[in-house]
């Protein structure tokens, strides 16, 4: 292999780790969007179980 070869082979794998380095960053975000909806879902319940207390009951 000469140092033709040896660099086009670096390169490949570099680019291969930063294209899987990109996707698990996409999966992340992801992730933590779906989480930061999930909180403003349980934020919206317990603002209406607090308003529900509120109200007079007869």
């Amino acid at each position: 292999m000469d140092i033709k070869d040896a660099k086009n082979k670096i390169q490949d794998a570099a680019e291969g780790l930063k294209e899987r380095a990109e996707a698990r960053s996409e999966n992340i975000e992801g992730k933590i969007l779906e989480n930061m909806g999930e909180m403003d879902d349980d934020a919206r319940k317990a603002e209406k179980v607090e308003q529900n207390k509120k109200k007079p009951k007869f």
